[in-house]
């Protein structure tokens, strides 16, 4: 079994660090907006955020603004994140019978240094980030397929764990099954949420789920 974990949103609550990066990258070019708003934007790489926040932002306003997130995020507030309850046992316990994966759209520096400082980084594999494959960044679509051709991984028995609609979206686009993280940053529709192979709000209830699919 080979399971490919997204980080934003579906092992850790990063939205502080990252909410706080993006209000002093602003440096008065435009008003933040709240907290609260920010977190529904939470998920694409922060030029992807920042166009969806403000579409009309003027393109050399938006590079400066992008540039002082990258400094301030990836050299300080990357460490402000909070792990979900139960995820470290998760990984701890299925890393026993599968291949783990990362594949984030956060770049791969401040993804490797987060799971250091939660000592998981030899549970995975490989830290995928936007920029693991490619210094311009892939999406993480691309990412995906990248990873599974390197791997040379059977699409049947690769399963994308992810938080929003985008995850699910990647992991379609390559064909494997996605499990859904209920609690992450993304509000789930009940008709999204069909195309899942599975969803979970507790950890404890994800370990269940694949330790039956182990055992049959």
């Amino acid at each position: 079994m080979n399971l490919l974990f997204d980080l934003d949103g579906t092992l850790i609550n990063s939205k502080i660090g990252i909410y706080n990066a993006y209000k002093l990258s602003l440096e008065n070019y435009i008003e933040p907006i709240g907290e609260k708003e920010f977190e529904y934007y939470i998920g694409p790489t922060f030029s992807n955020i920042l166009t969806n926040i403000d579409p009309d932002l003027d393109i050399s306003v938006s590079k400066t603004i992008i540039s002082n997130f990258r400094r301030l995020y990836d050299c300080i507030y990357y460490k402000e994140f909070i792990i979900y309850d139960g995820m470290v046992d998760l990984i701890q316990k299925v890393s026993t019978f599968s291949q783990c994966f990362i594949v984030t759209n956060k770049p791969t520096k401040p993804s490797i240094e987060i799971l250091k400082k939660l000592k998981l980084n030899y549970y995975f594999k490989e830290i995928v980030g936007v920029n693991y494959f490619s210094n311009i960044g892939l999406r993480k679509r691309e990412n995906i397929s990248k990873l599974i051709a390197n791997n040379n991984l059977s699409k049947i028995e690769t399963f994308y764990i992810g938080d929003t609609k985008a995850d699910l979206d990647a992991a379609k686009q390559n064909n494997i099954n996605f499990i859904a993280f209920k609690e992450g940053y993304y509000k789930w529709k009940k008709y999204e949420l069909v195309n899942t192979f599975f969803y979970y709000k507790k950890p404890s209830d994800l370990y269940l789920k694949l330790s039956m699919l182990i055992n049959t």
